[in-house]
């Protein structure tokens, strides 16, 4: 799919921006969630998470060449912080 065509489904360059940035945040969430219900110390969940967040951002972006492209442009194009990230709330209630 060609950029131009991806704009079709999207109302503004902010849209998108926050389309990527929200996909990008749940795989983090759903990774920090995975460890925090391990049954670990502190320091070692800290230390799987570190690794974890580095891993899957950097296979993310790799894999994902469009999304790197796009992230690259709105942080050269100054698109602005999504919205995503304004108004994140985060349930750290223990999923079942």
């Amino acid at each position: 799919m060609s950029t131009a065509n991806v704009y079709r489904f999207f109302p503004s360059r902010g849209a998108i921006n926050e389309a990527i940035c929200r996909r990008v945040m749940n795989g983090v969430a759903e990774i920090a969630f995975t460890i925090a219900r391990m049954n670990a110390p502190a320091s070692e969940k800290l230390d799987r998470l570190l690794t974890a967040v580095h891993r899957h951002t950097k296979t993310t972006l790799i894999k994902e060449r469009r999304m790197h492209d796009m992230i690259v442009a709105a942080m050269q194009e100054n698109w602005g912080r999504p919205i995503v990230l304004r108004e994140a709330r985060y349930d750290t209630r223990p999923r079942h």
